[in-house]
């Protein structure tokens, strides 16, 4: 330290090296000085350290995992979702109960599991079938008593394969495997009864109408007895034998003679036993007791030798007999058989079953309509959003939807059990030509009551509906592109040849043009082509329904200011009495 000094003294300003030098040396005497008041204080005596128990491992391995997984919290602010049901399903084995006849002799029956897999690999090969690129695998087999065998695959969409395609290749592993085709049921509503499925030249024509191939239709049946029943209009099951075409069939609409027909897709009712009547499993595989329909005995059909001709409700009356209730066969109250819905006992056993007690909306139409609700959407089509308008409770007799939403793989609009879907065409196949535009009508409004307009257009769906059996109201569902302003002319055409000055008509569009009678307040941009549009409808002594709404786009202050919104909401036109009401149009036809 003394150098330092003399040095410090006698020698001229230290450079910034020098400098450094000595802060490092202050520092490691400050360390020195701490450490040696350090060691006076340390204890002479050895201390013994205690081991941390167990719970405090564990409560400190808590506390660590709770900091990590708050820090990584922290770090992605947008965790991943979970994979979707469709992307599990991927990697899940696939397995089907391929079932035979119950009389004769069985398949397999000297087989083992691996003897069964190779025959059926065998007649797999023999048909070079491929899914998805691959060969099917049969990973195991299971073989029942009953002669059904269950067959488990590498993925679903092969067990799905050998499911539907179960008659190209049954009979192929083993001639006593004999197996039906797969037919695909479509429920076709409003028919008139004087279709006779037994006329083959009506089949054939009623196919050609819809471009279905004749051979895909493999069977028509009728649900009861419509022509009995004195009944205008019934119902019919087509059983398609391509799957496609079925899915095809109740994604679109179908035709006969210019009538709209209403499809959905077959829900068979729920499966009730032959053997003790109960509901929810067959007789194939009931442990109960036998209960004959007839004479409610606990014996077989074949083994009864009483001879009852009436049929009453077996189950009903054996009800009450074992509450003690008097049984009177002749009560009103058995007069029903024991399959029918009518039988409550039966309804009972439906509401406890999971598949049949789900909350159901009411296809029946209310008892008055003072008012006619109708709803537009042309703005946020997502997915959601239109299912969610399907889905609601509120009255709404249609939904006017301009650019809806559709499926990327047939490019149509959902469909739902309470709503009529129509579009403008059936089976589109490429992007430009996929419905602009869609009418939602609801199901308790009859086919026969419903007409499809003649010059509907890729930009225009309309729709006529008879509302007292004088006077109809016609329903337009317009877009007008915002480039090529097209739909005018559309709309030209269609009033020029449809509008009735008695009837009312209303016509939702998405216009895409800006007019002082729909702006927003502050916003002075006119389309000329507007005034061709006002001066179209005004001819047709129609008056413009839609509130003023404020400038959505206004907040975005990267817009450059000459150009319009986009997302204007449109006016919408209706000949007739119209209220409109938070975006909704309720509409009086006119007494005129």
């Amino acid at each position: 330290m003394m150098m330092c000094e003399e040095y410090s003294i006698n020698a001229n300003e230290p450079d910034e090296g020098t400098k450094a030098l000595f802060n490092m040396i202050k520092n490691i005497n400050n360390r020195l000085e701490n450490i040696e008041k350090n060691s006076t204080k340390m204890p002479t005596t050895n201390s013994v350290v205690h081991p941390p128990s167990q719970q405090d491992v564990i409560n400190r391995l808590i506390a660590a995992n709770k900091e990590l997984m708050t820090k990584v919290q922290q770090s992605s602010p947008h965790p991943l979702p979970a994979p979707p049901n469709r992307a599990i399903n991927i990697f899940k084995r696939g397995n089907i109960l391929i079932r035979t006849k119950r009389e004769g002799e069985k398949p397999f029956q000297k087989d083992n599991a691996e003897k069964i897999a190779g025959k059926v690999i065998n007649a797999f090969k023999s048909l070079n079938v491929r899914v998805n690129g691959e060969e099917i695998e049969i990973k195991s087999v299971i073989r029942y008593e009953s002669g059904d065998v269950r067959f488990y695959t590498k993925d679903r969409a092969q067990a799905r394969w050998l499911l539907e395609n179960r008659h190209h290749w049954t009979h192929l592993a083993d001639p006593l495997f004999i197996t039906s085709q797969a037919l695909f049921p479509v429920l076709i509503h409003s028919v008139p009864t004087h279709f006779n499925i037994s006329d083959d030249s009506l089949v054939e024509e009623f196919c050609q109408e819809n471009d279905i191939p004749i051979e895909s239709l493999k069977k028509l049946k009728c649900v009861g007895d419509p022509c009995g029943d004195e009944k205008a209009h019934g119902s019919l099951i087509a059983y398609v034998s391509d799957k496609e075409i079925a899915n095809d069939i109740i994604r679109g609409h179908l035709e006969y003679k210019r009538s709209h027909l209403q499809m959905v897709s077959f829900q068979p009712g729920p499966i009730q036993c032959f053997n003790c009547l109960k509901v929810g499993h067959i007789a194939s595989s009931c442990k109960n007791k036998p209960m004959f329909i007839r004479c409610g005995h606990q014996h077989s059909a074949r083994e009864c030798k009483e001879k009852i001709e009436d049929q009453h409700c077996i189950r009903c009356m054996d009800h009450d007999m074992e509450n003690d209730e008097p049984v009177d066969r002749m009560d009103e109250k058995y007069f029903h058989l024991v399959f029918s819905n009518k039988c409550p006992i039966k309804q009972a056993e439906l509401e406890k079953s999971s598949r049949f007690s789900e909350t159901r909306v009411s296809l029946i139409p209310p008892a008055s309509h003072k008012k006619i609700s109708i709803l537009q959407l042309h703005c946020h089509n997502q997915k959601d959003t239109i299912l969610s308008l399907l889905n609601t409770k509120q009255e709404h007799i249609a939904l006017l939807i301009q650019e809806p939403w559709v499926y990327y793989n047939y490019l149509q609009p959902p469909t739902h059990n309470t709503w009529r879907r129509i579009t403008p065409t059936i089976s589109p196949h490429t992007q430009d030509k996929r419905p602009i535009t869609c009418i939602y009508i609801r199901n308790y409004i009859p086919s026969k009551n419903i007409t499809i307009g003649e010059g509907n257009d890729k930009f225009l769906t309309s729709v006529s509906i008879d509302l007292d059996g004088e006077r109809k109201l016609t329903l337009n569902s317009l877009y007008n592109p915002p480039t090529s302003f097209e739909g005018i002319d559309i709309l030209r055409h269609n009033l020029n040849n449809t509008t009735s000055q008695i009837d009312p008509n209303i016509i939702a569009m998405d216009s895409n043009l800006h007019s002082k009678l729909w702006n927003p307040r502050g916003y002075n941009h006119i389309h000329p082509q507007a005034r061709d549009l006002i001066s179209i409808c005004t001819s047709k002594a129609s008056s413009f329904s839609h509130p003023r709404a404020p400038n959505i786009y206004k907040i975005n202050k990267h817009r450059n200011k000459n150009q319009p919104p986009m997302g204007q909401p449109s006016g919408s036109t209706a000949s007739g009495e119209n209220q409109h009401q938070d975006q909704q149009s309720f509409l009086r036809p006119s007494t005129n």
